[in-house]
This record gives structure tokens, C-alpha cells and sequence, in this order.
């Protein structure tokens, strides 16, 4: 299932077996399997916010290694490295998203590990 075949469904009512948390957390990461995995590319770009709102960080940073064929390789896997509880790279990957959203690049927003921004997508998951 791809993240538009999802957000075309209609919402489960509260209380049945699909709106378990678990079960959409399940969903959450298939989601983001097969947006990685929809071209023969594989760009970490398609899947990086799934991944984020996931808290699966190093998983993004293995995709991310693997990707030596993007020009933005060496810098986002550079980025993702740091330590984002800390607030010198809080800021850093504020300014950085921001920066992207400016140029319309949302997908490469995966910049904004652990931070405001993607705390505001997790509370459903």
C-alpha cells in the first residue's frame, strides 16, 4: 500500500480493530517499505518523514548509506549522524528544514529528526 492508496481510504471508526495503535503503526511501516521501494531508484527521499515519524533513525541513516548514487548522499547521511536531543543540532536541523520547505522540497525534509515539526506527525502513531 502506497501513501496515497491510504490517504484516499476512509477513516475507521473509533473502536474497531483498524484503529488500534498497533495496527496503524504496522500500516505506518508498510507505507514506508513501499514508498522506498516503488521505483527501481529506491530513493531514501520517498520514505524519509515515514521513517522519522516512526522514530526509526537508523534505519533511515542504513537507507541513506546505501543511496551513493544521490548527490545529497554525503551531506543528509552526515546530518542524520548527529545527536538531535541536543540543541546546537536541534537548530541546525530546524533551519535546515525550513530552508527545504522554502524551496518546496518536502520530501527531503528528513532534516527534522526529533524535533517540533515531526513530533506534530507522530501523535498518531
Amino acid at each position: 500500500m502506497l501513501w496515497y492508496v491510504a490517504f484516499s481510504m476512509p477513516a475507521p471508526l473509533s473502536g474497531t480493530p483498524t484503529n488500534h495503535p498497533c495496527l496503524q503503526r504496522t500500516q505506518f511501516e508498510v507505507i514506508a517499505r513501499n514508498e522506498y521501494t516503488k521505483t527501481d531508484e529506491k530513493n531514501p527521499v520517498d520514505c524519509s518523514l515515514y521513517y522519522l515519524a516512526l522514530k526509526k533513525k537508523t534505519l533511515l541513516l542504513g537507507l541513506w548509506r546505501m543511496a551513493t548514487w544521490s548527490r545529497e548522499q554525503a551531506a543528509t547521511h552526515r546530518l542524520l549522524s548527529n545527536n538531535f536531543n541536543e540543541a546546537r543540532w536541534k537548530t541546525a536541523a530546524l533551519k535546515n528544514a525550513y530552508a527545504l520547505m522554502g524551496k518546496h522540497r518536502f520530501g527531503n525534509i528528513s532534516s527534522i529528526s526529533n524535533c517540533d515539526i515531526l513530533d506534530r506527525l507522530r501523535w498518531r502513531l
